[in-house]
């Protein structure tokens, strides 16, 4: 069968002996999922210098490598991010800031965000930007814009468009459709 395949015996025993990496290093699999649960944050050159001080020495790239073959990063604990210096200001100041927060009940377009979304196209080589204006409580877009830039004019003309479809009805800030 080999000289029909064309292998020769010497191939064929050596392939037949020759072990998968994680079976050649399956000795070292206790020792690492000890390290990274003793310690979830050590990556593969702190677990590299624990694995020294216990007497075992092997190179890093080996257990670089066992790190990824035996999922042995995702142990790792995710650290909450820092508070950012806008998201602390903006718990400071509290209720003065967010002036929705304030209101008791909040009714139909006396509430209305605004957003500029970026929408890619032709493969990734261009881009537009998407200006919605959408009512708090009906979540219903009331005027919007498309344009190349996300600037003052493209936000100016998404409210000439929610101008265009609704009307003011008093000057405490309510509106009412032109249907």
């Amino acid at each position: 069968m080999l000289a029909a395949l064309g292998l020769s015996k010497g191939t064929w025993y050596y392939g037949q002996r020759k072990r998968s990496y994680e079976e050649k290093y399956s000795g070292l699999r206790k020792p690492l999922l000890e390290i990274a649960r003793a310690h979830p944050e050590y990556g593969y050159r702190r677990t590299n210098a624990e694995l020294r001080d216990r007497g075992i020495q092997v190179n890093r790239k080996v257990v670089a490598r066992l790190h990824t073959s035996w999922d042995l990063a995702v142990i790792k604990r995710v650290r909450k991010p820092k508070t950012s210096s806008i998201a602390t200001l903006l718990k400071e100041t509290g209720p003065r800031v967010n002036l929705v927060t304030n209101l008791s009940s909040i009714d139909d377009f006396e509430v209305l965000y605004m957003d500029f979304t970026e929408i890619l196209y032709r493969k990734g080589r261009a881009k537009a930007q998407l200006m919605p204006i959408i009512d708090h409580s009906s979540k219903l877009v009331v005027g919007h814009t498309l344009g190349d830039a996300d600037n003052t004019e493209l936000a100016l003309e998404a409210w000439r468009s929610a101008k265009g479809n609704v009307h003011m009805e008093s000057f405490n800030g309510r509106f009412k459709s032109e249907n």
